[in-house]
């Protein structure tokens, strides 16, 4: 009698090969969600390797070895041809993304103004750096994460309602969340509490505050400024937080966007990726926009945009909404055109 024949084992090969490819598969997800680089080039290596043993495994069973699982390791060829695209393509994004932030990121990241240095500074400016904060963007899976600012509008309580742009709360998508960061250091999470409708750059978001102070709200400008006069911004360009920059309203531009007439101001104030939905204010710290968006440097140089902060107050007077935004007005003051 003879002994039946010993079966095929499985190739051992295209099973390392599948565990090399859900590797990469987990880096690929690791590293879009994170936004960072390492894993996508570690889902890189393994997917490489995951390539490489299939293509020998399916050579090794193709010259007759006693292995079998040809289709095991087909597709773990398929699939890490797929992930490795994936994964080039989302290096180059996420480079793109990072690049030039990464030393911002490492020595200014959470500067902060110190109480002593506010106390220093004219009152006007070291009202509008109170008002300023940050929001932090989360990204859901396979979502972008991004940083802008936001003014404190209204403090009623312990809540806080902030003023900032509707692309600045969008950078997260659906799954994202609002993280917002005071100047004490305080943070907070946030939810959104209106946004304009049609393609009007506007959102408010509300949060909780407990160690705030209680005046801290900005107040919209009387009188609306005129081209020519001296503006400065507070926001946290390139991740370099309560930046103050300052310069002149150099016209003012009337826009319809979804029927509605909006105001808005072009300076040369210089803005940045990260001043979306801060202040632009007059030189008695009264607000006069919110910084939305700038030209490509690339092909022009001083040229920023604001929404009026009349026409904030207008629109959410229209959608019934004017109790978001604080009430109370400076009274108009005389003319201090490029003073503090």
């Amino acid at each position: 009698h003879h002994l039946p024949p010993k079966p095929a084992r499985r190739s051992r090969m295209g099973v390392l090969s599948c565990g090399l490819v859900a590797l990469s598969c987990v880096s690929l997800i690791m590293g879009v969600s994170m936004h960072r680089v390492a894993p996508l080039l570690g889902g890189i290596a393994s997917g490489m390797a995951g390539l490489v043993l299939g293509v020998l495994s399916l050579v090794a069973i193709a010259n007759g070895t006693k292995v079998h699982g040809r289709g095991l390791a087909a597709g773990s060829i398929l699939v890490s041809s797929c992930l490795l695209l994936m994964t080039i393509l989302s290096v180059g994004r996420v480079g793109v993304q990072n690049r030039g932030q990464h030393k911002v990121r490492l020595t200014a990241n959470r500067s902060m103004p110190s109480e002593e240095a506010l106390q220093q500074m004219p009152e006007p400016r070291a009202r509008a750096m109170r008002a300023n904060v940050v929001i932090t963007s989360v990204g859901g899976l396979f979502s972008e994460s991004g940083v802008g600012s936001g003014v404190i509008m209204q403090r009623p309580g312990t809540a806080v309602h902030i003023l900032t742009n509707k692309h600045v709360v969008e950078m997260g998508g659906d799954g994202g969340r609002l993280r917002v960061l005071f100047h004490n250091g305080e943070e907070s999470d946030a939810e959104v509490q209106w946004q304009a409708t049609g393609t009007v750059d506007l959102a408010i978001i509300r949060c909780e505050a407990l160690t705030l102070s209680a005046d801290l709200a900005v107040r919209p400008a009387t009188l609306p400024p005129k081209q020519g006069e001296h503006v400065f911004a507070v926001g946290n360009p390139m991740a370099l937080y309560w930046s103050y920059t300052e310069g002149v309203i150099s016209a003012v531009r009337q826009e319809m966007l979804d029927n509605r007439e909006v105001t808005v101001y072009q300076t040369q104030t210089p803005i940045n990726q990260g001043n979306s939905g801060g202040g632009l204010y007059n030189m008695r710290g009264e607000l006069v926009g919110i910084n939305t968006w700038t030209q490509d440097k690339a092909h022009a140089e001083g040229l920023s945009f604001a929404i009026s902060a009349q026409s904030v107050v207008d629109l959410l007077q229209a959608d019934n909404q004017s109790g978001l935004i604080a009430a109370e007005q400076a009274a108009p003051e005389t003319d201090t055109e490029g003073t503090e």
